[in-house]
């Protein structure tokens, strides 16, 4: 998780990074996600941060630059998802456009094809 983020996911906007790995490990099936139909088929999952258990919706996947603005935290804290959200969207390769409202989590992870360019996968987190 971000340096920059409460380890308990109380934050409205959350970055985890795992590594780019084989075997469907850590962050490994991000780039899954490029394509369409796997994109499709997978729109969420569950994570459990201590006794809470969390819906994750699976909002939309892309490959930005290591130095996006998103990567700069302090310009999306305070209740400004719908900005990560509209602004995401519109360059994402894969978007489902059904957000609503609740926190946000990017998992990140590094692309196989340039050093400057990361997977994400911007997720909304729900009760």
């Amino acid at each position: 998780m971000d340096y920059r983020n409460a380890s308990d996911f109380s934050d409205d906007f959350m970055i985890i990074y795992g590594h780019r790995m084989t075997g469907h490990l850590m962050f490994g099936d991000v780039k899954l996600f490029a394509d369409v139909s796997f994109f499709e088929e997978h729109s969420g999952g569950t994570i459990r941060v201590g006794d809470k258990l969390y819906e994750l919706h699976i909002l939309g996947y892309g490959v930005i630059d290591a130095w996006d603005d998103l990567y700069e935290m302090r310009s999306y804290r305070n209740g400004k998802n719908w900005k990560i959200v509209t602004g995401f969207a519109g360059s994402a390769l894969h978007w489902r456009g059904q957000y609503n409202g609740g926190r946000i989590v990017m998992l990140s992870t590094c692309n196989k094809d340039s050093k400057r360019r990361r997977d994400v996968l911007i997720v909304e987190m729900r009760h």
